[in-house]
């Protein structure tokens, strides 16, 4: 918990340190056994991947793998179903690799493509997007900031 007072300087005040609840570290470079900790405390990781040619079971069995380790609650957000016809198909393949995990299926053609994600976003809870490069987690972030601003407005 940080205090900064006074934004010239760029300096704040450590007031307490939060227990660690959860934990994502990765492997140093190189060779050796150590980890670095990537980030605390996070209760949902949205573990992102599209319903594209990016599509990869293995790397989502790796990607829950993580999850799991770090103790935060994985889901697993399909993004661009809109680009995908196999969609039941790959419900099923997922299904047999991450059983007990939530599985939201999202679009960004429609503002209802991500309204599935709400019942995870609220106060005091901390979430993560962990995914490959250009499978939509910032446009899901995008979007509900975009959303928050609107429901401000009105």
């Amino acid at each position: 918990m940080v205090d900064r007072t006074d934004n010239s300087t760029r300096n704040g005040i450590i007031h307490h340190i939060l227990p660690r609840q959860s934990v994502f570290a990765r492997k140093v470079a190189g060779s050796k056994e150590e980890s670095q900790i990537v980030a605390t405390n996070i209760n949902t990781v949205f573990i992102c991947m599209s319903l594209n040619n990016d599509f990869n079971l293995r790397r989502l069995e790796r990607y829950l793998s993580i999850a799991w380790d770090s103790g935060a609650t994985p889901v697993i957000v399909l993004t661009k179903s809109d680009l995908c016809k196999e969609i039941e198909e790959m419900l099923n393949e997922i299904s047999s690799i991450a059983i007990g995990v939530e599985v939201l299926v999202t679009t960004s053609t429609s503002d209802e493509g991500y309204q599935s994600l709400k019942r995870y976003l609220f106060s005091g809870k901390t979430v993560a997007f962990i995914g490959s490069s250009g499978v939509g987690k910032s446009t899901l972030i995008n979007q509900r900031t975009k959303q928050k601003k609107k429901k401000m407005k009105s």
